[in-house]
């Protein structure tokens, strides 16, 4: 389907390999953020913040040395 819609050119390498690395990354990433422990999500809603400010400013940094190792390897 790739090949239909991009051809055989260079994009088409480019995305061949990006797609291939995010169905990688993306279980990956998953059980990064499933490993957090439940009381900082908790906490972070307890002290005011959205859903989105507990995953941006509690969840992701606790997650983030995970994700890096998987990305790295």
């Amino acid at each position: 389907i790739m090949v239909m819609w991009f051809g055989i050119g260079e994009w088409m390498k480019v995305l061949f390999l990006f797609v291939g690395a995010v169905v990688f990354l993306i279980p990956m990433v998953r059980d990064a953020i499933q490993a957090v422990p439940q009381a900082y999500w908790i906490s972070a809603r307890d002290l005011g913040a959205s859903h989105w400010e507990a995953v941006r400013h509690a969840v992701l940094p606790m997650a983030m040395p995970r994700i890096a190792d998987a990305v790295i390897v």
